[in-house]
């Protein structure tokens, strides 16, 4: 296997942002939003898991298609299989779309997962056994492989806010492939995602604990910072303050992410001419809310820029 310090994984005890999903009703159109965007997306790919090592992996009844970036990436997720027989993984999915299309899952990356579990179940979090994912792809040559991950989810409803897990890659070196890392519209890294929270001093102590870190003041909210990447907190108000114009249709709502471009300009005129409505947060950033399809906000940042939530 390639060294994992040619992929953007941590090695030692550091954390990252590693990536965010989408539950999404119609993979296809999902799909045909993030093209429209400017992302090139990898293969559709079945799932299959198992949390016991004796068994032999099964269908988990989703699917799901990524954009890969630098530092982190984007997924949709959907289920499939017949209608009334959907797997368990499958019916939290649905349920989740049942309040809203759009972000669902936050999962952060580390080395050692089976050491979060352990920290996760002292620290009192209803945490499920951990999961062999694995999911078949083809390597930079188009030989046929399979990409495997160890995944730490919290119970249903643990954390209320969605499923907000840890991950070990694996194999780093089937995801990170240079033909699928260039974007159109310049995106280049997944720095942030926002949280809208009801209850701002309980969400800040419980992510203290899940995430074992502290968080630090932003306006409307907290921040936490990983080694890599951040989660922000806000209240309505915050929320409201952080991004004017964007629906909040529940709470809490993890309302979407920041992204690094690459070229903040030709992302935004990548994006008109396609169809969708930008707008300038000031000179650093450009929003776009996703189309009932997808769900979700896009934040793309300039090289160097703060989100809007980060600003002082």
């Amino acid at each position: 296997m390639t060294n994992e310090n040619a992929y953007p994984v941590p090695t030692d005890d550091a954390v990252y942002l590693d990536h965010i999903g989408h539950f999404v009703p119609d993979l296809d159109a999902a799909s045909d939003v993030l093209e429209r965007m400017g992302f090139a997306l990898t293969p559709f790919s079945l799932h299959i898991n198992t949390d016991d090592p004796n068994v032999e992996p099964k269908p988990a009844g989703t699917a799901n298609r990524l954009i890969m970036l630098d530092e982190g990436y984007l997924e949709i997720l959907g289920a499939v299989g017949e209608v009334g027989d959907e797997t368990p993984v499958a019916q939290q999915l649905l349920a989740q779309m049942e309040r809203y299309v759009g972000v669902h899952l936050v999962a952060m990356c580390c080395a050692d997962a089976e050491e979060q579990r352990k920290r996760l179940v002292d620290a009192g979090f209803p945490i499920g056994p951990a999961v062999d994912l694995r999911r078949d792809t083809e390597d930079a040559d188009g030989n046929p492989d399979l990409v495997t991950f160890t995944v730490i989810r919290p119970r249903p409803g643990a954390m209320k806010e969605g499923r907000i897990q840890f991950l070990r890659h694996n194999r780093p070196d089937l995801m990170w492939q240079q033909r699928w890392m260039t974007h159109a519209n310049g995106a280049q890294a997944l720095t942030d995602i926002v949280i809208c929270v009801a209850d701002m001093d309980e969400a800040d102590d419980r992510f203290r604990r899940y995430l074992d870190r502290s968080s630090e003041a932003i306006a409307g909210g907290r921040l936490f910072r990983f080694e890599r990447g951040g989660i922000a907190l806000l209240d309505e108000g915050g929320f409201a303050a952080a991004l004017p114009g964007t629906e909040l249709p529940t709470v809490p709502f993890i309302a979407g992410y920041g992204l690094r471009s690459g070229d903040l300009g030709a992302t935004k005129a990548h994006l008109e001419a396609n169809g969708f409505t930008p707008r300038e947060l000031g000179s650093g950033a450009v929003v776009v809310d996703a189309p009932a399809a997808l769900g979700g906000t896009f934040v793309f940042t300039a090289r160097d820029m703060a989100p809007p939530w980060r600003a002082s």
